[in-house]
């Protein structure tokens, strides 16, 4: 909502007579807090929290920060106060039927989760912080983790007046996160006892849509949620951040949710999203980089943010950090690795520059369909789950890996692992791998998890690099030959070191500090079958990875 410059002076001395009053009770030592149950056009009642800088506001009002929590908490209070600390006007709510978990500060009404409704709720807070507070209107900004990253991109998208907005750790496309290539990810199993409330009817949809593996049905409601189309073309400066392991998905997706933005814009890619790495030097980084953004978008500071490279990623593990025009940045080369079956379940990686290409270079133009009797070799993935237990008993159990009913305990692991000799000289990936699979099956539903490995065969021990999975359909038996994207990555791969492609059958991460299987990406298939996968270098079965140039490395 714009509003011209006399109506913005006077509501601005309106909202400041009605202040100062609460400010003085609060005293001036510090930023002051003031609390609310602000009323939504359906009657239903958000729990507010804002905080004011201590010191009086500027003639057209202060700039101002919107803070929204992820799903299922409530306001991130600490984080407008330390807003108002830096000169901000902070504002932080709960979003409706969340906040109950640990006795916090519950709004009332339904979660949707995360929909139109939610939409609504966003823009009439923006306007009643306009209305009611001294704060410049034209100069709000917006930021939030996880459905607060969620809320950040709908600001941008729905064009709520908002200066700026820094999303975090989720994407715009929610059916993309929800519905990873074919699969279902777990994070969309509605606990029985949620901390936020759902009607029962959404609780019931979700889970029969769920039970019966509806991946069309799951997509065509979640698809409603997604932005990224919104996005085009929109010039409100927006700074992205994503952790390349966070838990609901893959960076792929934020990286396409920035590629759609037309204005200033900033993307860093490193840790700090669901389940990945804690770390306290990114987490300083991550909030300098964003007051950056807020200071010279919010409050007009010519801190130079805006000339520097658009994309900051920190390398896993190391978190050493490179600033990059893009990403993949442009010196990144695809190097092809053929899958070469030399044993039962599994074989080894060839780099092109050691096997003849020429072979495959001249059947490589169709890649739909395969011959499997031209195959060099043949090996068999199977898929066995355990009788007596499906989709259902899984919903219910919320997908535990071990116990009695634990997927581990379900299923057997399998996998096809090809493996290279050791790397002659330090490797750094930068950007997304792709693995091209020749395969049949026997299953109408088939799944198919990838996951890259650095493996260090002194310690037995190995760090996963990136993974992707597919799940699908098949109605006959004929071959087919398939692309699949892995997850963005920013790896160094030490000389000495072994890379391995596994082709398992289950979608699992891997802990490497304990290496032990942690959690589930994908609810797998509960459906008997095998899967063969054809190998040698002209018949499409290959993995590509994104190498840099280590010694052009900044």
């Amino acid at each position: 909502m714009r509003i011209g410059s006399s109506r913005i002076r006077a509501r601005a001395l309106q909202v400041l007579i009605l202040a100062v009053s609460g400010l003085l009770l609060l005293g001036h030592d510090g930023p002051s807090e003031i609390r609310s149950m602000v009323r939504m056009d359906d009657g239903v009642h958000l729990n507010v929290t804002v905080w004011h800088p201590a010191l009086p506001p500027p003639e057209d009002g202060w700039p101002a920060i919107v803070f929204v929590h992820g799903l299922g908490g409530s306001k991130a209070a600490a984080a407008a106060r330390r807003a108002a600390s830096r000169g901000y006007v902070g504002l932080a709510y709960t979003v409706r039927g969340q906040g109950r978990r640990l006795n916090g500060a519950p709004s009332e009404g339904y979660s949707t989760p995360v929909g139109d409704r939610e939409a609504r709720d966003l823009r009439a807070m923006l306007d009643w912080l306009r209305g009611n507070h001294p704060v410049n209107p034209e100069r709000i900004g917006i930021t939030g983790n996880s459905q607060g990253g969620l809320h950040s991109w709908m600001a941008v998208a729905h064009d709520m007046g908002i200066a700026a907005a820094v999303p975090q750790n989720f994407t715009a496309d929610v059916s993309r996160a929800v519905t990873p290539n074919g699969g279902i990810n777990p994070r969309a199993i509605v606990p029985k006892n949620p901390p936020l409330a759902y009607r029962p009817a959404t609780v019931a949809a979700r889970r029969e849509l769920i039970t019966a593996y509806d991946v069309d049905g799951l997509r065509s409601v979640t698809a409603r949620q997604d932005l990224r189309e919104r996005l085009r073309g929109t010039t409100i400066p927006v700074m992205v951040q994503f952790a390349f392991e966070d838990g609901w998905g893959v960076a792929n997706n934020v990286i396409d949710d920035f590629r759609a933005l037309a204005g200033p814009r900033k993307l860093y890619l490193g840790t700090g999203g669901h389940g990945s790495a804690n770390v306290a030097s990114e987490v300083r980084f991550r909030q300098a980089w964003t007051y950056r953004w807020f200071d010279r978008w919010l409050k007009g500071e010519r801190n130079g943010i805006e000339s520097e490279p658009e994309v900051e990623i920190a390398v896993l593990d190391t978190w050493q950090h490179m600033s990059l025009s893009s990403f993949p940045p442009p010196e990144v080369q695809m190097t092809t690795y053929y899958l070469e079956g030399a044993g039962q379940k599994g074989g080894r990686l060839a780099r092109e520059d050691r096997v003849d290409r020429t072979d495959y270079l001249q059947r490589s133009s169709e890649v739909a369909t395969v011959d499997p009797s031209r195959a060099f070799t043949s090996q068999r993935l199977e898929h066995r789950p355990g009788t007596g237990f499906g989709l259902s008993e899984f919903y219910d159990a919320r997908g535990p890996l071990r116990g009695p009913n634990g997927i581990l305990t379900r299923f057997r692991v399998d996998a096809l692992r090809y493996i290279t000799p050791k790397v002659e000289q330090d490797l750094l990936l930068i950007g997304i791998p792709e693995v091209q699979l020749a395969y049949t099956g026997t299953a109408r539903k088939r799944q198919l998890a990838l996951r890259l490995w650095d493996v260090d065969e002194s310690s037995r021990t190995r760090r996963l690099i990136s993974r992707g999975s597919m799940t699908s359909e098949i109605e006959s038996e004929e071959g087919r030959a398939k692309r699949i994207a892995m997850g963005a990555t920013a790896y160094r791969l030490a000389a000495g070191r072994l890379i391995e492609i596994e082709i398992s059958n289950l979608d699992l991460d891997w802990d490497y500090r304990r290496q032990a299987w942690r959690r589930l990406w994908t609810i797998p298939v509960f459906e008997p079958g095998e899967i063969t996968i054809q190998t040698g270098e002209w018949l499409f079965s290959l993995l590509r990875l994104p190498e840099y140039p280590v010694h052009e490395e900044r």
